[in-house]
């Protein structure tokens, strides 16, 4: 299973701000804005540790090769107008001497960055600047670092958690009908009940959906317990009460299974967005991998109660 984030350069400049602003006391992180006077090569600094920041984010995902290309070549591009602007940056950053540059990217993945970070780092104290220290550095970092400002701001509901799209090997389908028989088989005696009307085929697409949407869904909670706890905590408890709730009504409701089904995914979803909004962007894939959880499992569950009233035709799609 391969992840990689993708993000626009105003959305990962944003992040990055949000974070920074976490970090540093009012005051004390200064925004350096390119549309008038600024693209000096540093988005901001601190004043009180002297770090400068500049932020870069691919508007794909792109591979290791292509990603060390274009990174390299941003780094080059914003430490050449760094050493360049020298009298317009003196006058920004005053009596600031900066001490790192920080190129910060959704992520790192080559050693030979590293590499390039000293070379740049020898061409800027070749230069002599005057805002610059003796022990000037120029580094690559991912928001990994601002692991306390990113928990924070998504507790806070101030910002939503931006986790990587999943790319999903179909083989790993089949390996998990392997290492799980008993809940592919509920899951699809289950799907069986609630679209009686369906064809073979459609119900074996259904079921290779729901597997997919399970293990896509699995992986987004993997990442947020590691990056955002609290978020996974607060989710988890929103799927603990839904899933106690939910065991009752599946055996009392008169409900067609397939109408019950459909009323699980919108109901879920509705109160996932109302409760934890900072996993919004992430709630389809959340509410789908628990629905098929729920049906491997023992809580959603029912029995043949007829055709169903109105199959949504989402689940086979």
């Amino acid at each position: 299973m391969n992840s990689r984030a993708v993000w626009t350069g105003p959305e990962w400049e944003q992040h990055i701000n949000g974070l920074l602003s976490l970090r540093y006391p009012p005051g004390d992180f200064q925004r350096v804005p390119a549309e008038h006077g600024g693209d000096c090569g540093v988005e901001g600094f601190s004043r009180s540790d002297g770090c400068a920041y500049q932020c870069y984010a691919p508007s794909e995902p792109v591979a290791v090769r292509e990603l060390h290309k274009r990174q390299r070549t941003k780094m080059t591009d914003d430490i050449a107008k760094f050493i360049k602007n020298k009298t317009r940056l003196a006058e920004i950053f005053g009596r600031t001497k900066i001490r790192r540059w920080l190129l910060v990217v959704p992520e790192h993945r080559s050693a030979r960055m590293v590499a390039h970070c000293s070379v740049k780092t020898n061409d800027v104290l070749a230069a002599h600047l005057p805002y610059v220290t003796d022990d000037f550095t120029v580094g690559i970092i991912t928001d990994d670092e601002f692991a306390i400002e990113k928990r924070a701001m998504a507790a806070q509901g101030a910002a939503y958690v931006r986790l990587a799209i999943v790319d999903l090997d179909p083989v790993e389908i089949e390996l998990h009908a392997h290492k799980d028989p008993v809940g592919i088989a509920n899951l699809r005696r289950k799907l069986g009940i609630a679209l009686a009307d369906r064809s073979e085929s459609e119900l074996e697409a259904v079921t290779s959906r729901m597997v997919h949407a399970y293990l896509v869904g699995q992986s987004h909670l993997d990442r947020l317990n590691k990056s955002y706890p609290e978020v996974y905590a607060e989710l988890l408890k929103v799927f603990a009460q839904a899933e106690r709730k939910i065991s009752l009504e599946s055996m009392l409701t008169p409900m067609p299974a397939a109408d019950f089904l459909y009323k699980q995914f919108e109901s879920l979803s509705e109160r996932l967005v109302r409760e934890v909004r900072s996993a919004e962007p992430i709630a389809d894939d959340l509410v789908q991998q628990t629905v098929a959880d729920w049906l491997m499992r023992c809580p959603l569950n029912f029995r043949d109660r007829g055709p169903a009233a109105s199959a949504p035709a989402e689940l086979v799609s």
